[in-house]
C-alpha cells in the first residue's frame, strides 16, 4: 500500500515537474526530497514492523511445529496401541471361533447320532404300526362280513317283531277298549253308588243329629226330676248327692255341643238342642251347680284348662287360641271348681306374629 503510494507521488511529481516551469523545479525537489524522506521514513516504520511481525510469526510457527511434532508422537503412540489392541481382540476372536467351531462340531456330532437313532426307532414303529394295520384291515373285513351276516338277521327279526307288534297292538287296542267300557260303566255304577252313598249319609246324620236333638230334650227330663233342695224339706237330698250325676249330665252336654259346632246356626237340630242345653244349665244353677259355655271361646292367659291339641287356623286373628272341642267340660258348685275336675279341651290358634 505505502509502495503503490509512493508510485503515485513520484509520477505526481513528475507531471508537475514537466508542466511546471523551469524555476520551480528547485522548489520542487525540495518537496520531493521532503516526501522522500518521509515517505521511506514511514517505510522503514513499516518494514520494522513487518520485520518484528515475521519474528514473531517464526517463534509461533516453531511453536505450533512443537505441538504438531508432539501431536504427531501421540498419535503414533495411539496408533501403536490401536494396533495392539487389535492383535489381541483378533487373537482372542480366533480362539473362540475355534473353540465355537468345536462345540458346534461336538453339538453337531450329538445331533446327528440323535437323528439317526430316531429315525431308526421311527422306522421300526412304522412297520409296527404297519403290522398293526394290516391286522386291523385283516379284522374289519372279517367284522364288515360279520355285520352284513347280522344285518340280514337283524332284518328278518324286524320283519318278524313287526309282525308281532302290529298283532299285540291290535290286542292292546281291543283290551284298552273293553278297560274303556268296563271303566265308563264302572263309573257310571260308582257315580250311582256315590250319590245313594251321599244320600244315606246324609239321613244318617240327620237321623244322629235329630237323636241328639232327643236325646237333648229327655236329658233335659231327667235333669228336671232331679229333686231340688227347697222342694223336699229336711228329707230332701243334698245337691253333693247329685254331684256324680251332674258330672256325667255336664259331659253328655259337652259331647252334644262337640256334635253340633259343624253345623250352620241357622240349622233346625242345632237350635233345638242348643235350647236344651241352655235349660240344662239353668236346671244345674237351681241345683247349685255352674257348667259354663266354653265351645268358641277365647283362651285367656289366666284361666285354669288343660289343652290336649292344637290346631293352627290361619283364619283367625294373630295370637288368638280358639276352644274347639271339649273333652272334659267345665263344673262350678256355688261357683269353685269341684276338686279333680279340671276342663281338657283341643283348641284351634294362628302363632303368626
Amino acid at each position: 500500500m505505502q509502495m503503490e503510494k509512493l508510485i503515485t507521488l513520484i509520477t505526481l511529481a513528475l507531471t508537475v515537474g514537466v508542466a511546471c516551469a523551469q524555476s520551480n523545479l528547485d522548489s520542487l525537489h525540495t518537496v520531493i526530497n521532503n516526501e522522500l524522506k518521509q515517505t521511506t521514513t514511514g517505510l522503514e516504520n513499516q518494514i520494522q514492523s513487518v520485520s518484528t511481525d515475521l519474528s514473531a510469526l517464526s517463534s509461533s510457527k516453531t511453536q505450533q511445529q512443537e505441538e504438531l511434532n508432539k501431536l504427531r508422537d501421540e498419535t503414533d503412540q495411539f496408533n501403536t496401541s490401536l494396533s495392539t489392541l487389535k492383535e489381541g481382540l483378533t487373537k482372542e476372536l480366533n480362539e473362540e471361533v475355534r473353540s465355537l467351531k468345536s462345540t458346534i462340531s461336538k453339538e453337531t456330532k450329538a445331533l446327528h447320532d440323535t437323528i439317526t437313532s430316531l429315525r431308526a426307532k421311527i422306522s421300526d414303529r412304522l412297520k409296527m404300526i404297519g403290522s398293526e394295520v394290516d391286522e386291523l384291515s385283516t379284522t374289519l373285513s372279517t367284522t364288515n362280513n360279520q355285520l352284513g351276516a347280522v344285518k340280514d338277521a337283524g332284518e328278518q327279526n324286524d320283519k318278524s317283531t313287526h309282525e308281532q307288534l302290529t298283532y299285540i297292538l291290535a290286542a292292546i287296542s281291543i283290551l284298552l277298549l273293553l278297560v274303556i267300557v268296563v271303566y265308563w260303566l264302572t263309573h257310571k255304577k260308582h257315580e250311582n253308588v256315590r250319590s245313594e252313598i251321599g244320600d244315606a249319609k246324609a239321613d244318617l246324620e240327620e237321623q244322629i243329629n235329630t237323636a241328639n236333638a232327643d236325646f237333648a230334650e229327655k236329658l233335659l227330663e231327667a235333669i228336671n226330676k232331679l229333686p231340688k233342695p227347697e222342694e223336699g224339706g229336711d228329707s230332701a237330698p243334698s245337691p253333693l248327692d247329685n254331684q256324680g250325676l251332674i258330672l256325667d249330665f255336664a259331659q253328655q252336654i259337652a259331647s252334644m255341643e262337640n256334635n253340633i259346632w259343624h253345623l250352620p246356626e241357622d240349622d233346625r237340630v242345632r237350635k233345638r238342642i242348643e235350647r236344651a242345653t241352655k235349660k240344662m244349665r239353668e236346671t244345674f244353677m237351681s241345683l247349685g251347680y255352674e257348667m259354663p259355655k266354653l265351645m268358641g271361646t277365647e283362651v285367656s292367659d289366666n284361666q285354669i284348662i288343660e289343652i290336649k291339641n292344637r290346631a293352627e287356623d290361619s283364619s283367625l286373628p294373630a295370637g288368638k287360641v280358639i276352644i274347639c272341642r271339649v273333652a272334659k267340660p267345665l263344673v262350678l258348685f256355688e261357683g269353685k271348681m269341684i276338686t279333680g275336675q279340671r276342663p281338657i279341651v283341643d283348641v284351634k290358634e294362628n302363632t303368626e306374629e
